[in-house]
């Protein structure tokens, strides 16, 4: 993980030689070899992503080190003595905007920010922050990808045969790797194993209700 930028140099140094080349010789088939290699950057990324999601935090993923934001800034706000930032508002006020917030699914907005959802249920940013951390146990970001992974559950019970990757994106996440975290941290399975327990829940569900409205059918029959 650490040789990530070395091997980008390195093949991009080696295309921009053999385009060059091409060029000095005029042979279109070089220099079109050159231009393929960027190709490799977009299989390289994917499975750089996909195996090792945390590569971005030297990198520039605004997703992470807005994460990261977010756990220092909840260290500081639980260090004991210190103040309670939302003691003199009206909690049930906050409580029934971020349940707005929810049934709107605002979350599903990839680009939404903290500020963002600050402003959406009317107080400072540090005042949200300070809640979702001492209230709800969560870092912003754990919020937003709690009740992603929630829309992801009932796209896939709506739509069985739907892709992981449509899931993924249409429920709010920007990255496959930030679903696959989402689903280990709350389903403590990735995603492919989330996806067969929430269809198999669901045929259990269904086989229960269909025995249920039998035995209901029959009682009255009965």
């Amino acid at each position: 993980i650490y040789l990530n930028y070395p091997i980008q140099n390195f093949i991009l140094c080696t295309a921009l030689l053999i385009h060059t080349y091409g060029m000095a010789i005029q042979s279109p088939l070089v220099m079109m070899t050159a231009l393929s290699f960027t190709g490799f950057f977009v299989v390289y990324f994917f499975i750089l992503e996909y195996n090792h999601p945390d590569f971005w935090k030297v990198g520039f993923s605004s997703e992470l080190m807005e994460a990261k934001s977010e756990d220092s800034k909840a260290q500081t706000l639980q260090t004991p003595g210190s103040k309670n930032l939302v003691e003199r508002l009206d909690i049930d006020r906050i409580e029934t905007r971020i349940q707005k917030f929810v049934e709107d699914r605002e979350y599903l907005d990839e680009e939404i920010r903290l500020s963002d959802f600050s402003a959406y249920i009317g107080v400072s940013l540090h005042q949200a922050s300070y809640y979702l951390n001492n209230y709800k146990d969560l870092s912003f970001t754990d919020f937003l990808s709690f009740h992603r992974l929630e829309e992801a559950g009932k796209m896939i019970q709506q739509r069985p045969e739907i892709n992981l990757l449509e899931v993924a994106l249409a429920s709010g996440f920007n990255s496959p790797s930030s679903f696959r975290r989402a689903c280990l941290k709350f389903a403590g399975k990735p995603p492919k194993e989330f996806r067969n327990h929430i269809l198999q829940k669901a045929a259990l569900t269904g086989a229960a209700d269909s025995q249920s409205m039998a035995l209901e059918f029959q009682n009255q029959l009965g």
